[in-house]
């Protein structure tokens, strides 16, 4: 299980069922599917410094998920199969903010 704590104090854990974040008040929310969020497997969670966003590595390449609109997009310059596949946990934010994300082709 992986498990990043946002700025906001919401805690986002990855399974391998899909991401469930927790709010800071206790309650659960359960991204699927149904409601934008496709992948099966969450890799690695990474907050943006900047936007306050939330960027996952998954099982179906990048996505990132904005607070303001409450909606997950996938990232629109990951191309599909580009990494391979991600490892779990191989996540990293530079001090200048940069996040990375480790995959079986070194991306």
């Amino acid at each position: 299980m992986l498990l990043q704590e946002a700025s906001n104090g919401d805690l986002w854990l990855g399974t391998l069922g899909g991401g469930k974040p927790v709010k800071k008040d206790g309650t659960y929310l359960n991204f699927n599917s149904s409601n934008g969020f496709p992948p099966k497997l969450v890799f690695g969670i990474l907050e943006d410094s900047g936007s306050k966003n939330i960027w996952l590595s998954t099982s179906e390449g990048i996505y990132y998920y904005e607070p303001s609109k409450q909606k997950f997009s996938k990232a629109r310059f990951y191309s599909d199969n580009s990494c391979g596949s991600f490892y779990i946990r191989s996540a990293y934010k530079t001090s200048k903010g940069e996040m990375l994300f480790g995959g079986t082709n070194g991306s």
